[in-house]
């Protein structure tokens, strides 16, 4: 199993959240910093909604709903 991609930005308490859920059952992650004011193009493929935070497994994308 691959390392997990996690964006957002670690001053926002949900995405500290995923993190130590992460941490706590093993999972290898990343976190991957979003800049909330310069967004990157395409952001909106990956979360719809545009909101942080969400994981990245492969081809598997788990937006915040």
């Amino acid at each position: 199993m691959g390392k997990i991609e996690i964006y957002g930005i670690i001053a926002s308490p949900p995405t500290r959240a995923v993190m130590v859920v992460a941490k706590a059952l093993g999972i290898p992650h990343e976190l991957k910093i979003l800049d909330p004011l310069n967004k990157p193009p395409g952001l909106e493929k990956l979360s719809p909604q545009t909101t942080i935070p969400f994981i990245v497994d492969g081809d598997l994308v788990l937006p915040e709903r």
